[in-house]
């Protein structure tokens, strides 16, 4: 049997994407004792190599390399390879069929979640609820169904239903849209996870939108308003950085006796559970957090 270099190569990229998803799977469950980051290295030298084997043009190549010099100096500042395996595993979705990949992708993550689900309902392993202090440090149980955290079951939730509804986007009509909100509302009642329900909502409304309202689907400044947005979260983080700092160093106590201010942090304990406070409330030394590329020293 003769095997051409391209199915070589394709083989090589699948074997690479199942060990990224299974990593996945990995990070969310109860599993915390692999080392991950020297499996990382082969992925990224399995993708290296699907890269090597394939062949592209010179704009191409201008492209990976300018892309790829952020990543490495990304990797030199914070330490981690996350944006170097970025860079090689896109450069390597070339030839491959992208949506196959991402059928193939959307199985192995709802295999894999329903197998977690499972194994935590059954008592083998990973638990079905935690008891802790939530929002504001107010003590509670909700449900985590073995992936440790609430929000992160709900948000893996909304992850597989988003790329499922990408992956069948044909098949998909009001109905499933429809199914999909009311787990996502069940789940919420377990789960008490704000972040997923939110999320899976703003599915539900785009997947809608875009089905059912022709001059949403055609028209360019939906995605002109996604790409701002994505900006804007951005100078959202360094503009945080910046005040956090700045009542550090100079008027902290005062703050709290401005009325703007105390109605800023009556909103963001009452809607964010206080998470923007954190980032004001951040001393000097945690500012790392909002350097350009981060810091080895970063674990937040």
């Amino acid at each position: 049997m003769n095997i051409d270099r391209e199915s070589i190569a394709n083989l090589i990229f699948y074997l690479g994407i199942s060990l990224e998803l299974l990593f996945v799977l990995y990070d969310k469950s109860a599993l915390h004792s692999l080392n991950t980051g020297m499996w990382f290295r082969v992925t990224f030298l399995l993708f290296t190599v699907k890269v090597l084997m394939t062949r592209y043009t010179l704009k191409e190549w201008c492209w990976m390399m300018g892309l790829g010099v952020v990543a490495f100096v990304s990797y030199r500042c914070s330490s981690r390879n996350d944006m170097l395996r970025l860079v090689v595993m896109c450069a390597a979705f070339k030839n491959v069929d992208y949506r196959k990949v991402m059928k193939y992708a959307f199985y192995v993550m709802l295999s894999g979640c329903l197998l977690i689900v499972f194994l935590a309902f059954a008592g083998v392993f990973g638990e079905m609820s935690m008891t802790a202090a939530f929002r504001m440090k107010e003590v509670e149980t909700r449900y985590t169904f073995g992936f440790g955290h609430p929000n992160q079951m709900h948000c893996m939730f909304w992850v597989v239903a988003t790329l499922g509804v990408f992956c069948f986007w044909e098949k998909v009509n009001w109905i499933w849209l429809s199914v999909l909100m009311l787990v996502n509302i069940v789940l919420f009642v377990f789960t008490d996870s704000r972040g997923g329900l939110i999320g899976m909502s703003c599915t539900f409304l785009v997947s809608m939108l875009l089905r059912y309202v022709r001059k949403v689907r055609e028209a360019k400044w939906p995605y002109a308003l996604v790409i701002f947005c994505l900006i804007l979260v951005g100078v959202f983080s360094v503009s945080l950085a910046y005040f956090g700092y700045h009542y550090y160093q100079y008027d902290y106590p005062q703050i709290w006796e401005s009325p703007t201010f105390i109605r800023f942090y009556e909103w963001d304990a009452r809607f964010l559970s206080g998470r923007l406070w954190y980032c004001y409330g951040m001393k000097i030394t945690d500012l790392r957090n909002f350097s350009l590329f981060s810091d080895p020293t970063n674990t937040e």
